[in-house]
């Protein structure tokens, strides 16, 4: 899948937060807080957590990286219960000391690129499977005992969509997540986890722009001529309201299909980069919003660029009626920018890539995706406009560039 193109150089995370260890026992009967560890190194674990990277080679003269907010924590919390039960109570729920932000995996996943906790006292001969959730207010989570109360957990996003700075993240990966304590062990057993965005990530740009000649079609300023177009709402629907916290084996649980209006959220640009062919790069945008112009609407009579970044809850939709859509309205303008009286409503559009490798359908925004929607105003029929709609997706990861200066 093409990857995003957040990028970061990564440096080595304090000897403190690398140091620091917690003693395994369930919070529902302990003060839910950090724990000196058992120093019984034969039945240790040490855990080491990331987002997860991908490496690529770059030269620049200066580093690039993702939003501090992004990255940032606000509480941090690990779950190991025993393998082999239907209905397991946990050995370990716990919070976790905090870094200043989730660190990003190294390319070689180097011990300095991770954070790094240390557990003691497990059982000899016994497997355990790890949970760790990020930015889940620890009030949700610390009475957890028994596994599928941790699976009754639900995110509500009926009120307040993710934002930048408490963006929920976990690791629930099926694959890495269990770990076994050997009968006479010799040294601790080590897990290195990538954790992910348990949301999407979704850059939206619609384009008035009088340049612009679709593929067979008619030029846009041909179309419209003096007229410019004034967007009067541009809407999302079927946004999920509710999500388990635990996906894998749960998405049927995924429920919801509210309305948000994202005008008012976005901003308009008078300048921007569009490169088509990034369509088909792994690690660059189609559309790079250039600087807001603070003025009226009506310097943007003649074309505009509306960006907004965004983040919405996963959806798992199986049915189009269920799938993401966006609609756009507005008003014809005058030369000068100023409203008339045509409106035009155009027809929705439906949001999503299909990735057959990946077992995802059109009709899906999947945890820890990232969209790029780049929507280009090429009609003016007044009762049934009509966007020219290209989604670009993939898996939304940190970008680690190696830097030569």
């Amino acid at each position: 899948m093409i990857l995003s193109r957040y990028i970061t150089k990564i440096s080595a995370v304090p000897a403190a937060l690398a140091a620091s260890a917690l003693l395994w026992g369930c919070a529902a009967d302990e003060a839910d807080a950090p724990k000196v560890p058992s120093q019984e190194a034969d039945a240790q674990l040490v855990l080491r957590l990331a987002l997860p990277s991908v490496s690529r080679d770059a030269t620049r003269s200066v580093d690039y990286a993702p939003t501090d907010d992004e990255l940032r924590v606000s509480a941090l919390r690990i779950l190991i219960f025993p393998t082999g039960e239907a209905d397991a109570e946990c050995v370990v729920n716990s919070p976790l000391m905090l870094p200043e932000r989730m660190p990003v995996a190294g390319a070689q996943n180097n011990a300095s690129d991770v954070i790094t906790y240390t557990f003691g006292g497990f059982e000899e001969g016994s497997s355990y499977k790890i949970y760790v959730v990020g930015n889940i207010p620890h009030d949700d989570l610390r009475d957890i005992v028994k596994f599928s109360e941790l699976q009754n957990v639900l995110l509500d996003y009926s009120k307040q969509l993710p934002q930048a700075g408490n963006l929920p993240m976990i690791y629930e990966e099926e694959a890495d997540a269990t770990f076994s304590i050997a009968k006479n062990p010799t040294a601790p057993v080590e897990k290195t986890l990538d954790m992910k965005f348990a949301c999407v990530k979704m850059s939206l740009n619609l384009l008035f722009d009088k340049e612009y000649t679709p593929a067979g079609g008619t030029n846009v300023g041909t179309l419209y001529g003096e007229n410019g177009f004034k967007p009067t709402a541009i809407t999302l629907s079927n946004i999920t309201e509710e999500t388990p916290l635990l996906i894998l084996g749960q998405t049927a649980k995924v429920a919801g299909a509210q309305t948000l209006e994202v005008l008012p959220l976005g901003g308009f640009y008078t300048a921007w980069d569009d490169v088509p062919a990034n369509a088909n790069k792994a690690h660059a945008d189609i559309i790079t919003p250039g600087t807001a112009a603070a003025a009226g609407f009506g310097d943007y009579a003649d074309s505009w660029l509306w960006h907004h970044t965004f983040y919405l809850p996963e959806n798992y939709s199986s049915t189009a009626d269920g799938q993401l859509t966006l609609q756009l309205e507005g008003k014809l303008t005058d030369a000068d920018g100023n409203e008339t009286t045509a409106s035009v409503l155009f027809d929705p559009v439906k949001i999503g890539v299909e990735d057959v490798d990946d077992g995802v359908s059109a009709t899906e925004l999947p945890r820890g995706s990232y969209y790029e929607v780049v929507g280009r105003i090429v009609s003016k029929e007044l009762d049934a406009g009509q966007l020219e709609i290209y989604v670009k997706a993939g898996q939304w990861t940190v970008e680690r560039d190696t830097f030569e200066f």
